[in-house]
């Protein structure tokens, strides 16, 4: 008889949460770009606007295929499954740069030197600390130590 629990991936209810949250965090921050708007005093402002909703819907409906797209592939790895799911993935990063950039649209020319400054800044220390992030949990998961020769 086996015993062995499922991997966390496989658990319908890991699955649901992690859907469901994530599709909330899309909506809202799609949500928040279609409210967004720019005062006559040249401040953001929040406006009720009746494409609020449109692109909440759509953007939790990418978020569960996004997510459809990764259990398919975990599933049953193939050429197919990991083509669909590196289209979703590189559409999910497209979505998060436009989302960050998308603002900037409404600073004045004069600054923009200085936020070219600050995104290549942001840009230079987030790719280092992803790189040590992404070494070390390759170091984590290695699944024998490095083994060292001796000297004759």
């Amino acid at each position: 008889m086996n015993n062995a629990k499922p991997a966390l991936y496989q658990d319908k209810l890991f699955r649901r949460i992690a859907t469901g949250s994530s599709g909330l965090g899309f909506a809202a921050m799609m949500g928040w770009l279609a409210s967004l708007n720019l005062s006559e005093r040249g401040t953001f402002q929040f406006s009720w606007h009746w494409s609020i909703p449109l692109w909440m819907t759509l953007a939790a409906l990418f978020n569960w295929r996004l997510w459809d797209a990764l259990w398919h592939f975990q599933d049953g790895p193939s050429p197919k499954t990991k083509l669909r799911l590196t289209l979703f993935v590189v559409a999910a990063i497209a979505m998060g740069l436009a989302a960050f950039l998308y603002p900037i649209r409404f600073i004045a020319s004069e600054h923009y030197r200085d936020i070219l400054r600050g995104l290549v800044t942001g840009a230079i220390f987030l790719g280092i600390v992803g790189g040590i992030m992404i070494a070390i949990s390759r170091g984590l998961t290695e699944t024998e130590p490095a083994k060292k020769e001796e000297p004759k």
